[in-house]
């Protein structure tokens, strides 16, 4: 979960999850999906915040499933919505910024 404060007061979330393979056998994630969503206060109840976006990312069998390559298509569909410049710069660089400072 990534949590992003913009400059008008406003916070956002960002939930990435995963689903595996339909078979018993087929333990490899196969699909990928974040959702993007207004906290202001909620943290941890993700199901009470008003959703802004919704991306998800699917992987052939034959393809070799990338966490971090499935992170980043979700993220860029899930902002294709509405979304402000501003927004998606700061989700982009709160993103790209998990990585050095892991919280």
């Amino acid at each position: 979960m990534i949590y992003i404060k913009l400059n008008n007061g406003n916070e956002y979330g960002i939930q990435f999850s995963y689903m595996k393979g339909k078979t018993k056998h087929d333990h490899r994630p196969r699909a990928a999906m974040c959702t993007i969503f207004v906290t202001n206060g909620l943290r941890g109840r993700v199901e009470e915040s008003p959703v802004l976006g919704r991306g998800r990312a699917y992987c052939c069998k034959a393809d070799q499933f990338k966490y971090e390559t499935a992170r980043c298509l979700t993220l860029a569909r899930a902002m294709e919505s509405n979304l402000p410049r501003e927004c998606r710069t700061a989700i982009w660089q709160a993103y790209h910024a998990r990585k050095t400072n892991p919280s």
